[in-house]
């Protein structure tokens, strides 16, 4: 397509767009499609579905371009519009391309709409911050648990379930329909006004009433469980006001619908996959809820206003640093234990010397981990630089070589996304093998946390982690 022609092209297409966003669908085609001449137009204009798309679209557009930098957003919008043209008549091109700048859209419309932190919120993240250094001169493992446990909201809460309808063992569980114990009248009435069904997988819901605002109404927190490979769960906070609870929530029926999930939970909570988890504190007069997600060798906490639509967020990491140690007696799956012997045990612990003890290495292994024999083939040679690919239950540390009588195994430490517990302190494994062999020999490994560094900062927050 010439420039004079696509300069026409966008021209016609951002007039569709202005029509729509004032009349409506049937009046945007009369006026604007039998303009059409274009292949991409043409098939917009005969399509409901994609005119539906484009009416969303539009709708979205004009909203992004009440803000401050309209003409970056302006020229985005046309050169999406340029990419557009590519589709001609494929309907599903044209679909996708729809559906991905609708969501990106949306993306910075929720970025300006939502709630900016304020000084007070600055003031809350930097006393956290003097705590945890508090803390961590008594406490150098649990200075993050220990401080959050301390801000714990101290109102009174009231929590229930859904209920199964009947007594099978499969039926699906729903909202009660008796006033659960805890639960005032007026909550009650409220409550069943709002016909909530926050139910996700098989209904798996559960419901916390407590007071965010300091305004002597408990407010709502829903936490539904809609599953997948994630485990994921989704948290939406009601408020309660005028006798009524208000705002949107995610649930299965919720989640299909991307606009609306776009802004109906406050954060959700991977199960397999993460270590992530939040608590309800009290910061400045303030009640946050306090999101924290680990990795090895870090944790970051982020602070959420209970009530406000989430953005930009104040955050605090702590970088740790490791000792690790190889149990002499281990664990078997099914129970039983058995002893390492003086020599392994002594190789297993040399090997670890190899682990960065404060940030994930896995990947960067320009050298071999052992030599590498004249006869093995080309294909071959991957098995002596590295262990092989993880999987997203765990995160992988390092590769690393064991050495032990004469011999070289490759090795790979992993471990849970920094899940640390007082038993064990970090859970992690070293697995090892020798080259090009599939038998694997898997050894747990415990390590000792101690906190090096802690940082604030701003930072965007888009409901699962900061980007």
């Amino acid at each position: 397509m010439g420039t004079s022609l696509q300069h026409q092209f966008l021209a016609r297409l951002t007039l569709i767009f202005a029509f729509i966003f004032v009349s409506g669908v049937s009046n945007a085609q009369d006026i604007a499609c039998p303009q059409a001449s274009s292949d991409t137009e043409k098939t917009i204009c005969t399509n409901p579905s994609l005119l539906q798309l484009d009416q969303a679209l539009s709708t979205l557009f004009n909203q992004v371009l009440q803000f401050p930098e309209r003409a970056s957003y302006r020229q985005s919008q046309k050169n999406w519009l340029k990419k557009l043209d590519l589709c001609k008549s494929d309907i599903a091109c044209i679909t996708t391309s729809y559906q991905t700048q609708i969501l990106f859209l949306q993306g910075l419309l929720h970025v300006n709409t939502a709630y900016q932190p304020d000084q007070i919120d600055k003031l809350a993240i930097l006393d956290l911050k003097k705590m945890i250094q508090a803390r961590s001169k008594i406490d150098p493992e649990f200075a993050l648990e220990h401080t959050l446990k301390s801000l714990t909201i101290k109102n009174q809460s009231t929590k229930f379930t859904n209920q199964k309808d009947d007594i099978e063992e499969f039926a699906e569980q729903r909202f009660p329909k008796v006033k659960p114990k805890g639960v005032s009248v007026e909550e009650w009435r409220a409550l069943v006004a709002a016909n909530i069904e926050g139910g996700g997988e098989n209904g798996n819901a559960s419901y916390t009433l407590v007071d965010l605002d300091a305004d002597g109404h408990r407010d709502l927190i829903i936490d539904s469980y809609l599953g997948g490979t994630g485990l994921y769960s989704y948290i939406s906070v009601l408020q309660q006001s005028g006798g009524k609870f208000v705002g949107a929530y995610t649930s299965a029926n919720s989640f299909a619908s991307e606009d609306e999930n776009q802004r109906s939970y406050l954060y959700s909570l991977n199960g397999r996959g993460s270590n992530q988890d939040a608590s309800l504190i009290r910061l400045r007069e303030r009640t946050y809820f306090a999101y924290r997600s680990g990795h090895y060798g870090s944790d970051r906490l982020y602070l959420l206003r209970a009530l406000k639509p989430v953005g930009k967020v104040p955050t605090l990491t702590l970088n740790y640093r490791y000792q690790f140690l190889i149990p002499k007696v281990q664990k078997r799956e099914n129970g039983t234990t058995w002893q390492l012997n003086k020599d392994l045990h002594a190789a297993l612990s040399r090997s670890l010397t190899h682990v960065d003890k404060q940030s994930s290495r896995y990947g960067i292994n320009e050298q071999p981990l052992c030599p590498i024999p004249e006869s093995v083939k080309e294909e071959d040679l991957g098995a002596y630089y590295g262990f092989g690919r993880g999987h997203y239950t765990f995160e992988i540390v390092a590769d690393i070589p064991v050495k032990l009588k004469g011999q070289c195994y490759v090795a790979q430490v992993i471990n849970w996304f920094g899940f640390y517990s007082a038993k064990g302190g970090l859970s992690a494994q070293l697995w090892m093998r020798k080259p090009q062999t599939e038998e694997e020999q898997i050894f747990d490994v415990n390590g000792v946390r101690h906190i090096i560094g802690i940082t604030t900062a701003v930072a965007l927050f888009d409901g699962d982690e900061v980007n």
